[in-house]
């Protein structure tokens, strides 16, 4: 605890020094004789809650010390005791009893100890109260010693609290102090007042006096009424001092003119937060003093922040009345949108749930305030609380908003280690994809070890092609994903305001609706802040909107809650006048409120302004005489009749500054953005007063100006940013429309001259204001500009930015000369077209597309100039599914390249044949050592043929096309003679499925799938490709399916990493349906279903979702009470509609082939035998070398053994041994996953033959086989087969029962409800207990 002194003065208010006084050190104290006339005027009339700080306070501010106050109190008392105005008794206090009056001491020379005094002036001050916060002691005449005039008493004058005082908190908060007030009184009796002075002057001479007799009177009653009468005797003198009235009258006037009046709090702790070297928010203590500067005669607010040794900063702030605090108004009128966003918080906070909070609103109506409450109560949960804001300016740079929120985040918590290996560990290698967009990252991977990257980005490596452009797009927005989930992982709720997401690119809108729809983020609240008036139904924002509340109807893990705020009623108006500034309701106030509402409609940026230039202007000022704020309302009706809206009066006020430089400046600022660094704004005002031939006034003095204003605010050590967008716009409008064109065209050039480094930032900023301002005239800079606009097209791109991309693109081609394909542009054209064509494309822009790829080709010098075009045209057509149009495209080019391919089915047949057999030659013993040995593919020419021969390939197979082969073929047949590419892989991988599928070569095969699978350690680009093709082409039928499983989920994040999402999901899509295949937990799969069809469906893999939707309805049969139907022609699959296949060959056929494995392990046979039969073999040769074949043909045997064993036809018998005979050619191929089917079917055989022997014996087999490679779900139906068999015709319960506990067993194991409860249903009295 501190406590204040003064030093002695004889100057009074205007000369005293205040120091602080630490407790050990003890108090200096005044004999009353050192007491000056000027400070006893001072005290006047004191409001104060708590009398110690008031001795404190005064003690600093006025240099009075309790001593003194002691002696003034006794006074007081004194006369109050003994002199009669005609009333009874003096009360000091509202709500003094008559055991609390003051008692007359004995003798005035008796002394007392300090804590006495201190007691007796606490009695005083409170009015027998301590702690009264209403208690009053005034300082008349009438005391004793001092000439008594005649007066009537008055009660002291109620004052209005005195506006202005308020102390600045960390974080900007701003408290206003209701502590203490200090203020002149004077009563109505102008004699009473003129006398005061005299009063005071007298008095101060006669305490050497008062005080021996106040000790006397101590001791004796009679000494002390004596002492009273000399007191009265000499107060009556003054009465006759009136000659002195006016004299004392004007220097009483003097002296208010000198008065600051002021609010002053006392000391307190006040919460402030700080993030610990662990990342976690704490609450630390900030502690203020209050000093006096006799230099500017105000208040100086001193606050020290004490937790860490580390943290430890000190700043002053100046507190006066006369100015208008508006950083300490809350927000007026939005008590219920606070509820909203705080039940928002919560939720997200305790229930670990994601939420989405849109605020609309006009400009200016207040909702980043709105949004900004959330700071205080996100940091008091220790979360974490980031904000950004998107830049109108900047609405062509992608991610600017989020990248905004996350800088000062990163720059924060870059020297946590803990929290840096936890991003490190959650992104890995895809931290360097996010460097690109967040440079403080680099911090973060500083000296940390991350996997190697191939390329920059999938966008630098792909373009040429829309695939390779989406891949990007969804790569970045995936490594976001990644660090949203790391830093929610480490806080215990994450709030993130984005404002103005109006402007934001369509990037920044998707990563919005992925971060809110990703399961994997928990605990996260995104704020986002529009203006209503420029979103329509049209706009990229409401389509985010409606497609969320679609997506949240189905999903209950997010929610999403719209705030829509107006402007301010009049009555909000009205309260905001009254806090603002510190007045009680009034007529008055109301008056100036409906003024106000009128002029501004109750926007609340437009009445902070408009209120801040009435006081400018002297319409709204305060009264140093009255200590009150006065105004006149005609006077102000008559005068802001020409401000008609926010962005005329801020105009006004930048006008009014009489500041050439600084209406100079503020254009130049509005042009480069929102914010600035202040050392770029450095180079630019340079520049542009150098060529104005002006410099008159420092930057930095222009800039401190404008913050002092109101215009801009700083952030951090340098960066500057305007206060709102309509200082923003208002800067604009200072310069004419003729004006700014140049001075664009001026910015736009000194930013295009800063070195590469420097101008990398800025080439956005650059681009656009060059675009935007003078067309150049000359053919040297028309070119100068293509070639940035080039530039900026290409960083557009990379930043997945296809829109910014196309406009800078186009842009640059509207600059081209009209012998642009001449020989000295032709390479800067030939670039931008062909960059046109591609983002184009994958905006789907097809007839833009067309026409520029139709130029490329027209103009092009050589065929590989037409590569891009070509690429770009073949990938239109497939996303268009025009499959045969884009094998004739590639074809077409191939055959151009040298590489001709037969027409007639009898022909490519042949030539397949002779394929097979040339390729069967080269596989050899060392054939791996040979692949192991291949450098790598340099030539374009010979990548641009591998490339084409890959997007053939998918044509091909998608057609089901004999050419197919071929195209494989080649491909192997050019990696082998120059080498590995990206697209080797891929094709090793189907040339293995071709030995499965079409030769029954499972060695052969296994050999060939190992060669990809090491090429893939090479190229990363095509492994979720190869994953995805040798695991459901070849390695089910060479490994166990258990193996395929790990490589399908590395498949997965692969093709997540490289951004080849359709490979990544189809990689997921296998792994579920071969987990459902080799035994897995249903419950798992179940759960698995759930997330990766939502993820396909953000991603826009329909088809692959629509495949993954039925293995998720096959496990809700198998696990939920569905009312089944044996008929032929039903559907088993429940809850899914057969008719939504039809479209599609291969799913149809996959319909079929789940309905098969139902009916067998549900024990519809029947239906299962007739739907067998009714099939034949489309879907085995329709689909050569698919996984689903395996079970396919046993649970079709199964069905057709159970039937044949049951009505003896032959039909049933015939079909059986067929597909009994496909299991047993893949065993004796040595496929692992079919042993325990041919144990299986072959005991089914025996049964079928009677032989009883080797049917039990095939049976323990099949269950052992089954049990012991984890194929639980197929050791159930062996047991309950087995148990059937023993049942019906062998006539064994005993043992027919254990198998059949035993079938439940591994049921339940496997997670297969429904099939248990009908079981137990079936079997009653066989599983009944003995």
């Amino acid at each position: 605890m501190r406590r204040w002194s003064s030093a002695k003065s004889s100057g009074g208010f205007s000369s005293g020094s205040a120091r602080v006084v630490n407790a050990d050190q003890g108090n200096e104290e005044l004999d009353g004789s050192e007491l000056s006339p000027d400070e006893l005027l001072e005290i006047v009339a004191i409001r104060v809650s708590d009398a110690s700080q008031y001795s404190a306070c005064t003690s600093a501010v006025f240099g009075i010390n309790e001593k003194d106050l002691q002696v003034q109190n006794k006074i007081e008392k004194q006369a109050a005791t003994t002199t009669n105005l005609g009333n009874d008794e003096v009360q000091e206090g509202p709500s003094r009893s008559k055991s609390d009056k003051a008692k007359v001491p004995p003798s005035f020379g008796a002394t007392t100890t300090t804590t006495k005094k201190k007691d007796d002036l606490k009695l005083a001050l409170t009015g027998g109260q301590q702690g009264s916060a209403d208690a009053s002691v005034v300082l008349r005449p009438g005391s004793p010693g001092l000439p008594q005039p005649t007066l009537q008493r008055e009660q002291p004058r109620q004052l209005h609290p005195c506006p202005g005082a308020y102390m600045e908190r960390p974080g900007g908060n701003v408290e206003r102090a209701d502590a203490l007030r200090i203020s002149l009184v004077r009563p109505e009796d102008h004699q009473a007042m003129d006398t005061i002075p005299q009063i005071v002057s007298v008095a101060a001479d006669s305490i050497p006096q008062a005080v021996p007799v106040a000790a006397e009177l101590a001791q004796d009653e009679e000494a002390t009424a004596m002492k009273l009468k000399e007191l009265e005797a000499k107060t009556i003198e003054l009465a006759a001092k009136t000659e002195e009235i006016e004299r004392l009258k004007r220097d009483l006037q003097n002296l208010q003119d000198k008065i600051h009046v002021a609010e002053v709090a006392p000391v307190t702790a006040v919460p402030a937060i700080r993030v610990n070297s662990r990342g976690r928010c704490d609450v630390t203590n900030e502690v203020e003093a209050f000093v006096l500067d006799p230099t500017q005669e105000a208040l100086v607010v001193t606050t020290t922040r004490s937790s860490a040794p580390a943290i430890t900063t000190t700043n002053s702030h100046q507190v006066t009345a006369n100015k208008l605090r508006f950083a300490s108004l809350g927000l007026i009128g939005r008590s219920q949108e606070e509820q909203t966003l705080a039940a928002c918080l919560h939720r997200a906070t305790q229930t670990k749930t994601r939420e989405l909070v849109l605020i609309s609103g006009n400009s200016g109506v207040g909702k980043t305030a709105l949004a900004m409450t959330l700071q205080a109560k996100t940091c008091k949960e220790k979360g974490l609380f980031i904000s950004g804001k998107f830049d109108f300016c900047l609405r062509d740079d992608p991610y600017t908003g989020v990248a905004s929120a996350c800088r000062d985040l990163c720059s924060d918590l870059s020297l946590i280690d803990e929290f840096c290996d936890e991003i490190v560990e959650e992104l890995g290698s895809e931290l360097t994809i996010l460097v690109k967009i967040l440079p403080e990252l680099q911090t973060i991977a500083r000296n940390r070890n991350l996997p190697n990257r191939e390329n920059n980005s999938v966008a630098e490596r792909s373009l040429g092609h829309r695939q390779g452009l989406d891949e990007s797009k969804k790569q970045i927005a995936y490594a976001f994903r990644r660090f949203f989930r790391a830093v929610c992982s480490f806080f215990p709720c994450l709030v993130l305001s984005l404002d103005d997401i109006q402007w934001a690119d369509t990037a920044s809108l998707d990563l919005l609706e992925s971060l809110v729809t990703d399961d994997k983020i928990s605990n996260l609240v995104v704020v986002g802040c529009f203006r209503a008036n420029e979103v329509d139904e049209t706009h990229l924002v409401s389509k985010m909107i409606r497609d969320l509340q679609a997506n949240g109807n189905t999903d209950e893990s997010f929610q999403i809650t719209q705030v829509s705020i107006g402007n301010l009623e009049l009555p909000n108006v009205r309260q905001m006048l009254i806090e603002l500034l510190s007045m009680k309701d009034s007529d008055e106030v109301a008056a100036l409120a409906q003024v106000c509402h009128k002029k501004t409609h109750g926007n609340a940026f437009f009445l902070v302004q408009f209120v801040s230039h009435l006081h400018e202007k002297g319409l709204l000022e305060y009264s140093w005489r009255l200590l009150n704020w006065t105004w006149d309302v005609p006077a102000i009706t008559a005068k802001t009749g020409s401000t008609s809206n926010v962005v005329d009066l801020l105009k006004n006020k930048m006008e009014d500054l009489s500041n050439d430089s600084m209406v100079r400046l503020l254009p130049i600022l509005a042009c480069m953005g929102s914010s600035v660094e202040e050392s770029t704004l450095a180079v630019v005002w340079d520049a542009c007063c150098k060529d104005q031939g002006d410099h008159d006034a420092p930057l930095t003095t222009l800039l401190a100006t404008a913050v002092e204003e109101g215009f801009l605010e700083k952030r951090g050590q340098s960066t500057y940013q305007f206060v709102h967008d309509k200082v923003q716009e208002a800067s604009f409008s200072l310069v004419d429309s003729e004006h700014m064109v140049k001075l664009k065209s001026t910015v736009g050039k000194v930013l295009a001259e800063f070195d590469e480094t420097a101008f990398e930032v800025h080439l956005f900023v650059a681009v656009n204001l060059l675009n935007e301002g003078c067309v150049p005239t000359s053919l040297r800079e028309r070119i100068q500009l293509a070639s940035l606009n080039l530039q900026a097209a290409k960083k557009a791109v990379v930043s997945s930015a296809f829109v910014s991309a196309s406009k800078y693109a186009l842009a640059g081609i509207e600059l081209l000369p009209a012998c642009k394909w001449g020989d000295e542009h032709y390479q800067l054209t030939l670039e931008l077209f062909c960059l046109a064509s591609e983002v184009q494309g994958y905006l789907g822009h097809v007839k833009s597309m067309e026409y520029h790829c139709d130029e490329v080709k027209a103009h092009a010098r050589c065929l590989s100039d037409t590569f891009r075009v070509q690429n770009v045209l073949q990938d239109s057509l497939l996303n268009r599914h025009l499959n045969e149009e884009a094998l004739a495209l590639g074809l077409n080019l191939l055959k151009k390249l040298g590489h001709n391919f037969p027409k007639g089915q009898w022909s490519i047949k042949a030539a397949t044949v002779a394929g097979i057999l040339r390729t069967k030659v080269s596989i050899s013993p060392k054939f791996p050592e040979r692949i192991e040995s291949l450098p790598s593919m340099t030539d374009p020419m010979k990548i641009q043929i591998m490339h084409t021969l890959d997007k053939c390939c998918t044509a091909a197979y998608l057609l089901m096309h004999d050419i197919f082969a071929l195209l494989i073929f080649k491909n192997i047949q050019l990696t082998l003679r120059y080498g590995l590419s990206q697209y080797s892989p891929p094709a090793f991988s189907f040339l293995a499925c071709i030995l499965v599928g079409g030769l029954n070569d499972f060695n052969n095969a296994s050999m060939v799938v190992s060669c990809a699978e090491k090429m893939m350690a090479k190229s990363r680009n095509t492994a979720s490709r190869t994953a995805f093709v040798s695991s459901c082409l070849v390695l089910p039928w060479v490994d166990p399916s258990q193996n395929c499983l790990k490589k399908l989920v590395n498949g997965y994040y692969d093709g997540l990493f490289t951004g080849d999402t359709d490979s990544s999901m189809w990689c997921i899509n296998v792994y579920i349906g071969i987990g459902l295949q080799s035994g897995r937990n249903l419950a798992l799969l179940e759960a698995d279903c759930a997330i990766y069809i939502k993820q396909m469906q953000e991603f826009e893999r329909v088809k692959i979702a629509k495949f993954t939707q039925m293995y998720a309805q096959v496990i809700a049969n198998l696990t939920q009470q569905y009312e089944f139907s044996a008929t032929e022609e039903a559907w088993p699959l429940v809850g899914l509609d057969e008719h939504l296949y039809n479209d599609d060959d291969i799913m149809v056929d996959l319909g079929k082939e789940f309905q098969n494995r139902l009916y067998a392990i549900l024990g519809e046979h029947a239906g299962g035998a007739e739907l067998s039969i009714a099939r034949g073999d489309r879907f085995l040769k329709g689909a050569p070398g698919c996984y689903h074949h395996i079970p396919d043909a046993f649970h079709r045997g199964l069905s057709l053994f159970a039937m044949a064993r049951e009505t003896k036809k032959r039909k049933y018998k015939r079909h059986a041994q067929k597909q009994r005979a496909l299991i047993g050619a893949w065993t004796k191929k040595g496929n692992p996953n079919t042993i325990h089917y041919k144990h299986l079917l072959d005991a089914e055989n025996a049964a079928l033959k009677g032989r009883v022997s080797q049917a039990k014996e095939f049976y323990r087999k099949a269950v052992a086989t089954s049990s012991r490679a984890g194929f639980v779900h197929d050791a159930a139906l062996a047991c309950e087969r087995f148990a059937e068999y023993l049942l019906h015709d062998l006539e064994d319960k005993e043992s027919a029962a254990l198998q059949m506990r035993e079938a439940i067993r591994f049921y339940a194991e496997w997670g297969a409800t429904r099939k248990v409860d009908m079981v137990r249903n079936k079997y009653p009295d066989l599983l009944r207990p003995n």
